[in-house]
């Protein structure tokens, strides 16, 4: 858990959070130009014309500004995965295009974000903090998935749907997570068009074409 020097201590004047706001939109920039190593308090100062005691009064570790950074970056996610997955026309779509268009819209996101997210999982495999908070973000976005696809549950082709719905969505955010962690020699050289219609099959035959769906439950495993 992060320590008290690693906290941000909140701005009181309107100046102030002026400064707050511009260091860490400068961190958010950086972040997503992928460069890790160039996400230092310096940088950050430089972009934001921020003088570095001004920083540090606000964050006293590095660790503290990526914290807050990743914040306000999964802030941003929330708030565009909101958008996608709150649209009225939801209502409107057969099982079918509901599984369709939900996969899309996740491979999306992760195709939109993947410089930043595979900077902040990586982080995450060395510090718990930004695994938590990441790991939450990640969960927000599987439960927005599972609600949509939810929504049409007469029709999907299993009979325990709240398991096939969560062991799709288990699938299809480890695919994209690996997709965007795997080290140098194992990366994929799928385009992300072709990957979001590969997904899409493979959670549409599991949730409405596999007569074999729930062996496990029915043969009481």
């Amino acid at each position: 858990m992060a320590e008290p020097s690693d906290r941000l201590i909140p701005p009181r004047q309107a100046r102030s959070r002026a400064t707050l706001e511009r260091a860490l939109n400068a961190g958010v920039e950086i972040l997503e130009e992928g460069d890790w190593e160039a996400f230092t308090v310096a940088e950050v100062c430089r972009r934001a014309d921020v003088a570095v005691g001004s920083l540090y009064s606000r964050f006293p570790t590095k660790r503290a500004l990526l914290l807050a950074v990743q914040e306000r970056i999964l802030a941003q996610l929330e708030a565009e995965e909101l958008g996608r997955f709150t649209d009225p026309q939801w209502a409107a779509l057969g099982v079918r295009q509901t599984i369709d268009r939900a996969v899309r819209e996740v491979v999306e996101m992760f195709r939109r974000h993947h410089v930043v997210l595979c900077i902040l999982m990586t982080r995450g495999a060395h510090d718990p903090d930004v695994q938590l908070h990441g790991s939450a973000s990640a969960r927000h976005l599987g439960e927005n998935f599972e609600r949509v696809i939810l929504s049409k549950r007469a029709e999907l082709n299993h009979p325990a749907p709240e398991l096939a719905v969560e062991v799709a969505t288990r699938l299809l955010l480890d695919t994209l997570a690996r997709r965007i962690t795997a080290p140098p020699g194992l990366q994929s050289t799928i385009s992300w068009d072709v990957l979001a219609e590969e997904l899409v099959v493979v959670v549409s035959s599991y949730l409405l074409h596999a007569d074999s769906a729930g062996a496990g439950l029915r043969q009481g495993r």
